[in-house]
């Protein structure tokens, strides 16, 4: 069976972007990508989690995620509006590379 979700902004534990671009199987949770940035899914507990990692950056459209690629390593390739950006799940922190 599946659920559909929609976006509700603001609304902790819940999808925030309706508008999704990338998706990521990664063990038990699925990161995605979107138009406000990255949401990790918590499906056994039904929760996600909001990540902005790119806030207080020079990059102010940086949030909206086109593609997601794991690099292997446990961090991420992110593909933004603004660049290519790696980003570290474990200190969610991202480093700019274009």
């Amino acid at each position: 069976a599946y659920t559909l979700m929609t976006g509700e902004p603001g609304v902790a534990g819940k999808l925030q972007s309706s508008r999704i671009n990338a998706a990521y199987i990664q063990g038990d949770v699925v990161w995605l990508g979107g138009e406000l940035g990255l949401e990790v899914f918590d499906p056994k507990k039904g929760v996600f989690r909001f990540i902005k990692p790119f806030a207080g950056t020079d990059l102010p459209r940086a949030n909206r995620v086109m593609d997601l690629v794991p690099d292997g390593d446990g961090k991420f390739w992110v593909a933004t509006s603004d660049g290519l950006l790696h980003f570290d799940p474990a200190t969610e922190t991202s480093t700019r590379y274009v």
